[in-house]
């Protein structure tokens, strides 16, 4: 099943289909009705996903959840809708209708979490789905019923998106690299793992990588150990923050392969090619990977060609060290098929060497995240040219579908991989359709309830799509900052802005908003400034315009407008928006309209806020 996809940069469409490898055909299922249930007209946008992750759950059927969508009819650049909110509604399919589930951010609100595109899920024991990232909050969802989120452990390196999550053992994830750090703005080599299969959940730091990488790519080798390849070690050149940095000898060549067992990396032999963002690695069954594409895509909707210098139409093969220590045993004959708890024997003229065996699920890999990755394994009972083996014991560790069946020496070296199909479902959970309230209602929502003027937060993103497309590490950092009560969900794709509210009548508190977004955002966004509106008399004092202080602020005064200051961005060209003639001559007007005026006349002023050592300036762009 491939769900979602492109129809513009950041605007997903709502269209689900089914590839069918026995007749080599496509067919599609039941078009997704993640957020409006009432408009089929224009479903395809409206419920759209651009980037969702999509898994198998233990019955067999698939969660697919987030990717972005077109907040207004779509189009492409330069005429972009100005939101393209995520599609937080968690959907499930299984031949029938869809089932709509709690969305996450309606059920967790005050959560600190913002949920990514390709969000990281794996399944675990307990039936329920993980989410290990990119946010640092890890979340558990259960899919029966409505669906319901909990809050679980949170990670110590905090927000790391283009970064793998594998589970390589049942229940046990391994977290690799990626983000940006705050201090250095260079990708981490920082390596987290959790158990969940113990009742107090707690990431643990593991031993770092030896290079710093975003945009690689992990894979799980048939003896559980982890190769990851390609990726990144740049920060973008000139100190500035990193998507995909392919400058010079910033992407990393060398693979590096974990042992889980030893908790160790050792460096592998050097890949010829930039594998970064876009890239795929896969295990192939005679247990080796192949590493391949990769490329920096042009996002500008104008049907222009990539960069042929950083579009690799190409792939390597790896070889890993195990296919170096001696001759590999081979299967010859093994069932096509498996169900749970079953006892099957596999004939092999090595059982006498035969030390362990795994199923490895096929690979479905993109953006850094193999989304249904993962691995049980099976000891064997020797026989007289046969081993005996029993199936894993549920679908919770062991999801419905097709796995790579090896056998492994007590050398560790595998044999060719068998293609074999694990069934026998689980009685489906009991699931209803929950109402959902979809994200752009939800936005406008917070704003007809809002009791004080909206906070207007300038932010840059390292992401080449843009400050709304790449929005959930943001909003879970700026719901951090003290004194902020909500942040609206959705942001301003084109000016690159967010929108928040206090909790108290007084300013922002900029003396530690940077330092506490810079902690939270981990590097991946630029903090560019904040507006403010504020609701005041205006003094004259000695030919200076000052809101006097009152007892929820201190004073303010008053300055003329500096473009560089401006908080809304032109994203067609990066810098700040020129001023239009009512903006460039603002504090003029206001301070002639001002000295006409009553005394005592109130007026609302919006505009950059600024601190220094001598107090608080408001750069007045306009008044009334």
């Amino acid at each position: 099943m491939v769900a979602g996809g492109h129809l513009y940069d950041s605007q997903g469409i709502d269209c689900a289909t089914i590839y069918d490898p026995e007749t080599d055909s496509w067919s599609a299922a039941a078009p997704m009705q993640g957020q409006i249930l009432n408009d089929s007209a224009n479903s395809l946008w409206k419920n759209g996903r651009w980037y969702p992750t999509a898994i198998t759950l233990q019955d067999g059927s698939v969660l697919v959840c987030s990717g972005s969508f077109a907040g207004s009819p779509p189009n492409p650049k330069p005429n972009a809708p100005s939101t393209t909110p995520t599609n937080n509604t968690p959907e499930i399919w299984n031949v029938a209708p869809w089932k709509q589930l709690v969305p996450f951010n309606n059920a967790n609100d005050q959560a600190d979490g913002g949920l990514q595109l390709f969000p990281r899920f794996h399944l675990a024991p307990d039936g329920r789905v993980f989410m290990s990232g990119p946010g640092g909050e890890s979340f558990f969802f259960e899919t029966s019923g409505g669906g319901n989120w909990i809050q679980s452990a949170s990670r110590t390196e905090g927000l790391r998106d283009y970064a793998p999550s594998v589970m390589y053992d049942a229940g046990k994830i391994v977290f690799i690299g990626g983000g940006n750090d705050s201090d250095t703005h260079s990708p981490s080599q920082i390596v987290e793992k959790i158990d969940l299969n113990v009742s107090a959940l707690a990431w643990q730091t593991a031993q770092p990588m030896h290079f710093r990488r975003r945009q690689h790519n992990a894979t799980l080798l048939a003896d559980g150990t982890v190769l990851v390849t390609g990726g990144t070690q740049g920060n973008g050149g000139l100190g500035t923050p990193g998507f995909d940095d392919l400058t010079g000898h910033q992407p990393v060549h060398e693979a590096e392969l974990w042992d889980p067992i030893n908790d160790t990396w050792t460096i592998m032999a050097k890949e010829e090619i930039d594998r970064c963002y876009h890239s795929t690695a896969i295990l192939l069954p005679d247990g080796r990977v192949m590493s391949g594409g990769g490329g920096e895509y042009q996002p500008t909707d104008k049907l222009e060609p990539n960069d042929p210098n950083a579009s690799h139409p190409d792939a390597q093969i790896f070889s890993p060290p195990y296919l170096f220590k001696g001759s590999r045993p081979q299967i010859q004959n093994a069932p096509n098929q498996l169900t749970y708890g079953q006892t099957f024997q596999v004939t092999t003229a090595d059982a006498a060497d035969i030390s362990n065996s795994s199923l490895v699920r096929l690979s479905s890999v993109t953006h850094s995240f193999n989304t249904n990755q993962r691995v049980n394994f099976m000891k064997p009972t020797v026989g007289a040219g046969f081993i005996s083996l029993t199936a894993p014991a549920n679908a919770n560790i062991c999801p419905p579908g097709h796995y790579l069946l090896f056998l492994l020496n007590n050398s560790g070296v595998p044999s060719v991989g068998k293609i074999v199909k694990v069934v026998g479902l689980p009685a489906t959970p009991a699931r209803f359709s929950v109402a959902v309230v979809d994200e752009l209602t939800r936005n406008q929502m917070i704003i007809n309830k809002a009791t004080r003027p909206e906070v207007v937060v300038g932010l840059g993103s390292t992401c080449p799509y843009g400050l709304a497309a790449c929005w959930g590490g943001a909003y879970g950092a700026l719901k951090k900052l003290s004194g902020v009560e909500t942040v609206r969900p959705i942001a301003d794709a084109k000016a690159s802005v967010a929108f928040l509210y206090l909790n108290n009548d007084g300013l922002p508190d900029l003396a530690n908003w940077p330092r506490q977004f810079a902690q939270s955002a981990n590097g991946s966004y630029l903090w560019r400034g904040v507006e403010v509106t504020l609701k005041s008399v205006i003094e004259n004092q000695a030919g200076r315009l000052l809101m006097p202080a009152n007892s929820s602020r201190p004073a303010v005064v008053l300055v003329p407008l500096e473009r560089a200051d401006k908080v809304q961005l032109d994203q067609d060209n990066g810098v700040p928006r020129s001023l239009p003639a009512n903006e460039a001559s603002a504090y003029s007007d206001l301070s002639a309209k001002a000295a006409a005026a009553p005394a005592g006349s109130v007026w609302s002023i919006t505009g950059p806020l600024k601190l220094s050592s001598s107090g608080y300036t408001l750069e007045v762009r306009k008044f009334q």
